[in-house]
């Protein structure tokens, strides 16, 4: 997995906005969390020409809600995703994208992270948007 770090020019490291995995750009590179119960945006753009399913997971389920959690990113296109954080005392969790290949004619991306579950087929573990903190 090819991993780069993407900064203005005018930030610092610890300002990185994004994060580049197998060709796919996701903004912020980190969340936090000032007001509990709210929501934020992840964006994943893709600017390949390849076509991914994408499975969502976080460190904690009953803290954290990400809509979508399956989904498909097309060629040359982005998708958003709203993480909401629920009531609770301050902690460091990450949240992880998994892709997979898929095609065209795929209408059902849970089915593409099933199979290659069942098959042992090569899911790639794409980021960790870490941490997402409580502050």
């Amino acid at each position: 997995m090819k991993q780069s770090i993407i900064c203005d020019s005018n930030q610092n490291e610890t300002e990185i906005s994004a994060l580049m995995a197998d060709g796919i750009v996701i903004f912020p590179r980190q969340l936090k969390w000032k007001l509990i119960n709210t929501a934020q945006q992840v964006k994943l753009q893709n600017p390949t020409e390849n076509r991914f399913a994408i499975k969502v997971k976080c460190t904690d389920n009953n803290l954290y809600r990400v809509k979508p959690v399956f989904t498909f990113i097309e060629p040359k296109s982005s998708v958003i995703f709203n993480v909401n954080r629920y009531d609770s005392n301050a902690t460091i969790d990450h949240i992880l994208f998994l892709t997979t290949s898929a095609e065209k004619t795929d209408d059902n991306p849970r089915l593409l992270f099933a199979d290659s579950m069942a098959n042992s087929d090569e899911t790639i573990e794409m980021m960790k948007t870490a941490p997402l903190i409580n502050s």
